[in-house]
């Protein structure tokens, strides 16, 4: 397995606790469910993670964005944004 296969592996497991939640989007506000509506935009793994068996454990600060990119263009020239 390269670094790279692992690192996503890393990304895959720490990110299975937003599963089914509802977070707004962070560009145009819409609220949405994680990996039906939304996807991740900016994501910080902590560096100190712990692999406990098959599951990672770090901490995780993450911004959500639509995933219908059109959509979410459309609602921020409907609010003024950019």
């Amino acid at each position: 397995m390269t670094w790279e296969d692992e690192a996503l592996e890393k990304f895959k497991q720490a990110m299975e606790q937003f599963k089914g939640e509802s977070y707004p989007c962070a560009l145009c506000g819409e609220k949405g469910k994680y990996d039906e509506d939304i996807e991740p935009l900016i994501t910080v793994i902590g560096q100190w993670g712990v692999l406990r068996g098959n599951t990672y454990t770090a901490s995780v600060n993450t911004s959500f964005a639509c995933k219908d990119h059109k959509a979410c263009k459309q609602r921020r020239a409907d609010k003024g944004l950019k």
